[in-house]
């Protein structure tokens, strides 16, 4: 065998070792497909798979075995979730705390949404985020408590957070002229 056939034969064998999507063997000598080892996972980490959970920054709703991300060692992370539509990074408890939303939850959610420094408004697919908080039934609940949060903080001029305020609320007014109601 040439040395270009030995590596070609090499390629083959790392990328069938780095293809996730390539059954293996349990302890037990079954071959586990990856999906089912995920729940493996998930049953000995106690996670419940089939609850249904928010994206936070899109509000994406699925299961919460869509939002599943793998380590560095081919199994399935704990720690780390990612949204399947926006594709944004979080934490697994933060995704997992996103789940049958009631009206504390919620409150809760403009809590966390203040109190996040990594750019939450920068992060977060306004467009999407906007017509689904209405779609839910959040809206009023959420602006309401986001608004007393941040009425009571003090305010930082050249914040992203003044920004979208300030441009929601011009939104906000156009919408309320054209349509010649008042929301609250």
């Amino acid at each position: 065998m040439s040395k270009a056939e030995e590596h070609r034969k090499y390629i083959r064998q790392e990328a069938v070792k780095n293809d996730k999507s390539q059954s293996k063997f349990s302890n037990e000598s079954s071959i586990v497909k990856p999906e089912k080892e995920a729940i493996q996972q998930a049953n000995k980490e106690k996670i419940n798979l089939d609850k249904i959970v928010y994206c936070p920054f899109c509000l994406h709703r699925a299961k919460l075995i869509k939002f599943l991300v793998s380590d560095k060692k081919g199994g399935i992370s704990t720690y780390r979730a990612r949204c399947p539509e926006c594709r944004t990074g979080m934490l697994m408890k933060t995704v997992s705390a996103m789940h049958y939303m009631t009206d504390k939850k919620i409150e809760s959610y403009a809590q966390w949404v203040c109190d996040y420094r990594m750019g939450f408004w920068k992060k977060c697919k306004k467009d999407i985020w906007d017509k689904r908080l209405k779609e839910y039934g959040w809206i009023g609940i959420f602006w309401k408590k986001y608004k007393a949060i941040k009425a009571s903080m003090p305010r930082e001029h050249g914040s992203e957070e003044v920004y979208y305020d300030n441009d929601y609320e011009k939104d906000r007014e156009e919408r309320r002229k054209q349509q010649g109601e008042n929301y609250d």
